[in-house]
């Protein structure tokens, strides 16, 4: 991702919308409420970065607690994977950007 991109929707907040979930394995599986029951499954990743969208911390936040949790992988890495996974949660109408 580039520098630029990276310092403008690195500032964002994303927020959690309404939903349940319940953990089925190694999965958890969400019933989105305000996505008309949508359905799907997060895996562990994806459910910590859900769970950090909390109204407080920014995508930099995110990121650098994503990459606390993962150091031997590169920054960039991180980075990427982490705003895939916001985007992806946005898409799936889990989270507010």
């Amino acid at each position: 991702m580039h520098d630029y991109v990276y310092e403008v929707i690195g500032k964002r907040i994303p927020r959690q919308k309404r939903y349940k979930g319940r953990i089925d394995g190694k999965h958890y599986l969400i019933l989105a409420e305000e996505a008309g029951g949508l359905i799907t499954s997060l895996n562990k990743t994806s459910l910590a970065v859900l769970e950090l969208c909390n109204g407080q911390n920014s995508i930099k936040e995110i990121t650098d607690i994503m990459g606390a949790k993962y150091p031997g992988v590169e920054k960039d890495i991180i980075i990427a994977d982490t705003a895939r996974c916001i985007c992806d949660l946005k898409a799936m109408n889990l989270v507010l950007l």
